[in-house]
């Protein structure tokens, strides 16, 4: 997964007196303490590198109220000589942990800028991380069942009601855990490496909704950015779940027409989905699959569930498995539950594929942060006339995100927002949108949208990939790259050194 950003060494070694937070009062500035690196984490080096932690308000509006220690890491470029400027990462998909490798360095280096990395608050290896491991035992029981099973929507309301007491007991509030206090940490780090401006940054996902929230709130800070899938603020996870998943299959149906090898075996697959749908609503498919430690597992596979994963294959971390979703939607027209679907199916972690990106090291997923995310800043700005619109009384669509499981769950988190989140406004920054040709969660015409609404703003999209368009081929890293030499100036798509290749299987 590429996450790693580059940035320059500190610039100048002077703390700035105070530092004002969010409800104006002041208080000391901020500071990174340096020391030895985890053994995991230094195993992974071969290259200059230094690890920190920078301590932050857990409450920014009373900064009395305990603290948090958030990772640090620093990498410098190998071979090159780093250039002037300092730069950042907002980080993976919200919740997402961490990824602090060596792999890092190869970020430094492409960009021939020295890189500072932190880790996002309430996500691993931040302390404390707001994982919910009441929710951990769940996943098996949830390959077996329909997706509206009663009993199993009962306990995951019960998980998440006992996570977020026990946090609350710790002393840790999740309403903290929102994108503006991420913003704001992260222009901490901005004023403890001793710079005025970030001379580039990059996000990942979902967690662009932090780099919105940056701009808006630290106007003149961010010099440029660049977006890999990104999502905007103002879209709700689930309106924006159903348009999403639906723009995508149409670019799916579209490019089986177009593709030889693909129009042969699945002719027609848009009516082969539309049968897929109607059949597993019936008769649900069931056999067993393997997960990822390869034991057997049950699995039932209804419409919802079909939906779900394939918006997974559609918008999952790169295009390995959207290369199987054409035979999985026949096979699921004709009644058979194909094997690549039903360990997809045993391997998913509780109500994951369809409504995240990235359904991997589920021991490390942030739970608290992703409901903060969606019951704090997403919902208090749902529009459910265009929730009934986006699921068009579509059974599979009405079940998956007009009645999604995380509805009930904010019930049970009890983080209710005030308002929808500010409109994203570069207000001049340049940014560079990168989503995939296939993403079902960040569709390439959204970011077209804004590319040209916004003069310093612009969009290439990944031909033949889905999300996390910088992680699996040169294609995107290559137009990235250049780009970030003259951000003033449209991306050139030339600079994609070769075209990915997608074969159907």
């Amino acid at each position: 997964m590429a996450v790693a950003l580059s940035a320059t060494a500190c610039t100048n070694d002077a703390d700035r007196d105070s530092d004002p937070d969010l409800d104006g009062g002041t208080r000391a500035a901020p500071q990174v303490v340096w020391h030895a690196c985890d053994d995991a984490v230094e195993a992974t080096f071969l290259s200059k590198h230094r690890c920190g932690t920078l301590t932050v308000p857990q409450d920014r509006g009373d900064p009395d109220r305990g603290t948090l220690d958030l990772p640090v890491l620093q990498t410098w470029p190998v071979g090159v000589e780093p250039e002037p400027g300092l730069g950042t990462s907002f980080g993976a998909n919200v919740g997402d942990p961490a990824n602090f490798t060596g792999g890092a360095a190869m970020g430094a280096t492409r960009l021939r800028h020295v890189g500072v990395q932190l880790g996002m608050r309430g996500t691993f290896p931040s302390t404390p991380d707001l994982t919910c491991p009441e929710l951990d035992a769940l996943s098996d029981r949830a390959a077996a069942v329909p997706d509206a099973d009663r009993d199993l929507r009962s306990a995951f309301l019960e998980g998440v009601r006992r996570c977020a007491s026990r946090l609350r007991a710790g002393g840790i509030e999740p309403a903290n855990f929102d994108a503006a206090a991420a913003a704001a940490d992260v222009d901490d780090l901005l004023s403890a490496m001793g710079a005025d401006s970030w001379w580039m940054a990059g996000s990942y996902g979902t967690q662009s909704r932090v780099l919105f929230r940056y701009l808006h709130d630290f106007p003149g800070r961010l010099d440029g950015a660049f977006l890999d899938s990104p999502w905007f603020p103002h879209t709700d996870d689930l309106t924006g779940g159903a348009l999403g998943t639906r723009s995508a299959l149409d670019e799916l149906f579209t490019a089986c027409t177009k593709d030889e090898r693909c129009a042969s075996r699945y002719p027609d697959l848009e009516a082969a989905w539309e049968r897929a749908l109607l059949r597993t609503a019936r008769t649900p498919l069931q056999g067993v699959g393997r997960n990822l430690d390869r034991d057997r597992v049950r699995v039932l596979v209804d419409d919802a569930k079909l939906l779900r994963f394939a918006r997974y294959s559609l918008g999952g971390d790169g295009s390995a498995n959207l290369r199987w979703l054409p035979r999985i939607i026949t096979n699921a027209a004709s009644g058979r539950l194909d094997n690549h679907l039903a360990d997809l199916v045993a391997s998913d972690p509780l109500f994951c594929a369809g409504y995240r990106p990235l359904c991997i090291q589920p021991a490390s997923f942030a739970w608290g942060v992703f409901f903060t995310s969606l019951c704090h800043d997403q919902l208090p700005g749902l529009d459910e006339v265009a929730l009934r619109s986006a699921v068009d009384g579509d059974p599979a669509y009405e079940q998956v995100f007009a009645r999604s499981p995380y509805r009930g769950a904010c019930e049970e988190w009890a983080t209710p927002g005030q308002a929808s989140p500010p409109p994203p406004d570069p207000d001049g920054t340049p940014l560079l949108f990168i989503p995939g040709q296939f993403d079902a969660f960040a569709r390439p015409e959204w970011s077209q949208q804004h590319a040209s609404a916004w003069v310093t703003a612009w969009l290439f999209t990944a031909p033949n990939n889905t999300h996390n368009t910088l992680g699996f081929d040169e294609c995107g890293l290559g137009v990235r790259n250049a780009w970030v030499r003259t951000p003033t100036t449209p991306p050139d798509p030339g600079n994609c050194a070769a075209r990915p290749e997608l074969e159907f299987k």
